[in-house]
């Protein structure tokens, strides 16, 4: 799978890109499995403790199972299917055991699949230097969030735009498929070639990612259609079958169908009601945390514009968090407006942009790990990407707390 969706970055043949790609040992991605599960274990059995979100789609799944019936309109599924057919396999009958197992398995999946991508860019340092590093990395993406330090230890994500929400399990389980739905489609515009298996792994990937909770896809859908007509109006060429048939109409056919679903439901329904939500949240200094939010890759993309700007994946990652941020800020649902169901837009785009900003960065310094003296602007980047990470890192710990929500 993953060699068939890597992207030419480089602007040569993807057949001969992927050929020269290191290869990551699978020694590595056992290990790296098993450090994510033990970092990420004690937070899925907190949550569904203490949690409001995981107990919730816990019982949603029980009842299904149980009754064959659902109590609340469920247009995203996926989590519900999982746990049901888990708590059917694994020993020990428990929906609990099988919702940890789902989650383990969530960021493990992620993890994985960013240390794949991440390994083969490091150019220089020995085999064991490089796995070390690519797996740091990894770690610190799937860590990272904003920098909330500045107004007290007690207001660690309201206001914020944070790329990690540990009580919400179905964002969790978006995340491998954003993932995936992003690499793919940089590959409908690097490649003009596909084969029918990548095709139509596109199109799983989409229907699962949509019906695992559709807030990518909405945000993702436009902006990828303005970096179409982009390349139509410079005539570069686009994989026309991966774009059509692997993501346009999968997706359409699945955010059609849960609009139809929850008509005339609780969750129908939107309009436009500027920071409405957000200042729910948090009534006061909402720029500065939606600048803090995003600091790293505001700098990656400055200090090295003139690379940046014709980079196709950060281009296509910024304008869909700009979407994504627009719905966080802007869209509020007619009914329930306080859940805030389109913050988690601006939330998984802009883990997707610290994904695609630190993967651009890398590349912009392959051979890093040889060198004595860092770039003015690698060591900037560096230092914001730490601040970025110790405070992802104060949002972790205070999850671990069962009064985890007096922090937030």
């Amino acid at each position: 799978m993953m060699t068939s969706v890597s992207v030419n970055y480089e602007g040569q043949d993807s057949k001969q890109v992927v050929s020269r790609r290191p290869r990551v040992s699978p020694l590595s991605i056992g290990i790296l499995a098993i450090v994510l599960t033990v970092i990420f274990t004690p937070i899925l059995l907190m949550m569904i403790k203490a949690g409001n979100d995981y107990p919730m789609h816990i019982w949603w799944a029980w009842y299904w199972d149980k009754t064959g019936l659902v109590t609340e309109p469920l247009p995203h599924f996926l989590y519900q299917v999982l746990v049901i057919v888990f708590e059917h396999i694994l020993p020990g009958n428990s929906y609990d055991g099988a919702a940890v197992f789902v989650g383990i398995l969530c960021y493990v999946t992620t993890g994985i699949l960013l240390f794949v991508l991440i390994y083969p860019l490091y150019g220089a340092g020995s085999a064991h230097m490089r796995t070390l590093v690519a797996a740091l990395t990894t770690l610190a993406v799937m860590l990272v969030g904003p920098i909330n330090f500045l107004w007290g230890s007690t207001n660690l994500s309201f206001g914020y735009i944070p790329t990690n929400a540990y009580n919400n399990p179905t964002i969790v389980l978006l995340k491998p498929f954003a993932l995936l739905l992003f690499l793919f489609a940089l590959r409908t515009l690097n490649s003009t070639s596909a084969s029918r298996i990548t095709i139509v792994g596109c199109a799983i990937v989409t229907i699962l990612g949509t019906i695992a909770k559709p807030n990518y896809a909405i945000a993702f859908l436009p902006a990828f259609a303005l970096v179409v007509a982009y390349y139509l109006l410079r005539k570069r060429p686009i994989n026309w079958p991966l774009l059509i048939i692997g993501i346009l109409v999968p997706a359409a056919e699945i955010l059609v169908w849960q609009l139809n679903y929850v008509r005339g439901s609780s969750l129908s329904g939107f309009v436009i009601a500027s920071f409405q939500v957000m200042q729910l949240l948090s009534p006061n200094n909402l720029l500065p945390k939606f600048v803090l939010s995003i600091l790293f890759p505001i700098c990656v993309m400055a200090a090295y514009w003139q690379n940046a700007r014709n980079d196709s994946a950060l281009g296509l990652a910024w304008i869909s968090f700009a979407v994504g941020a627009f719905y966080t800020y802007f869209l509020s649902e007619t009914q329930n407006y306080s859940s805030g169901n389109f913050t988690w837009s601006g939330q998984i785009t802009l883990f997707v942009l610290f994904a695609a900003s630190i993967m651009f960065l890398i590349r912009q310094n392959r051979d890093v790990l040889s060198q004595r003296r860092l770039d003015w602007r690698l060591a900037a980047s560096l230092v914001l990407l730490s601040l970025h990470l110790l405070g992802g890192i104060a949002l972790y710990l205070a999850h671990l707390n069962p009064n985890w929500r007096s922090w937030l």
